[in-house]
């Protein structure tokens, strides 16, 4: 949403709150704390680049437990390495924050990197946190797993390095932390982009072009028969649910007609949460307006 994030002047409260100095670049991640998403490789970065007398402060908003504020193996992990490396003063976690100071923490980063690590995962699915920065016309620095590296132009709309290479992330944060006017260059290239190909008006209405030139009526969705025996898989479903029952589940099962689906969210909400949260929140919201009832049910310890 190219009205939500928007590119904004940095909230010097907020970086004074941070002890966050003026002349001194940020590098900056806001996301969940995932094993895929390199944050430990990060760490190992900027190590490098504190030994070679670079100043910096590394600021990672977020943390692996979605329900609470506790600290979990992957920012330990990074604290550790930061002792190690005798950068733990330039180190800032405050946590998991408010959706809505998200854009507040977005300010103070000059650089923002997305290390995905050389996984499949990371290979084929796109994440949305790179679009939100380069909307903010931040400086993007992202791994060349395939999902990123088709988002992101090398040395036009953003930077890229080898995935996996620890030095290679080194190499070109040197050159962002070195080089403000190739930030600035970046930013400014990225959020044209966005604005040309990332909104969601215009892919929907990329959507809509190919289910007309499949003759589906616009503003409902392709209907595909099946090739899966719905009644086993019910038959199955049901049975599931009876266990749960049966084992004083916290909540009993609730019967289903024939034309309402079930979707158990088992890690994507509140949406507030991170990158999985956001998508699943935007997909749901859109079903809904289309007209369809969706019910979503979320584990047990959810704050939503």
């Amino acid at each position: 949403d190219i009205n939500e994030f928007l590119p904004r002047l940095r909230d010097a409260a907020l970086a004074q709150k941070l002890k966050i100095p003026a002349s001194v670049p940020v590098i900056g991640y806001i996301g969940t704390f995932v094993d895929y998403e390199g944050l430990e490789d990060l760490a190992m970065a900027c190590g490098l680049l504190a030994k070679e007398g670079v100043e910096f402060r590394l600021l990672l908003v977020g943390n692996e437990d979605v329900s609470g504020s506790g600290l979990g193996p992957i920012g330990q992990t990074v604290r550790s390495i930061a002792a190690d490396c005798g950068y733990s003063d330039w180190l800032i976690m405050p946590g998991r924050v408010p959706r809505h100071e998200v854009a507040d923490y977005y300010s103070l980063i000059d650089i923002a990197p997305f290390p995905r690590k050389p996984w499949p995962v990371c290979e084929m699915v796109s994440p949305m946190k790179p679009l939100e920065a380069m909307a903010m016309e931040k400086a993007v620095l992202a791994s060349n797993v395939r999902a990123l590296s088709e988002m992101i132009s090398h040395n036009k709309t953003g930077l890229l390095f080898e995935k996996g290479d620890v030095a290679s992330l080194t190499e070109q944060l040197k050159r962002l932390i070195i080089d403000p006017e190739l930030r600035r260059h970046l930013g400014v290239e990225a959020r044209k982009w966005v604005l040309n190909e990332r909104t969601w008006e215009l892919t929907g209405n990329k959507a809509n072009g190919v289910l007309a030139r499949l003759g589906t009526p616009q503003g409902r969705p392709v209907k595909k028969k099946s090739t899966i025996n719905l009644d086993e898989e019910l038959q199955t479903y049901r049975q599931l649910l009876a266990q749960a029952k049966d084992a004083k589940a916290r909540d009993d099962v609730v019967p289903l007609s024939e034309n309402r689906v079930i979707y158990f969210l088992h890690g994507s909400f509140p949406h507030q949460s991170g990158g999985y949260a956001t998508r699943t929140h935007g997909v749901v919201r859109s079903v809904l307006n289309a007209g369809y009832e969706i019910l979503p049910y979320t584990r047990p310890s959810f704050p939503k």
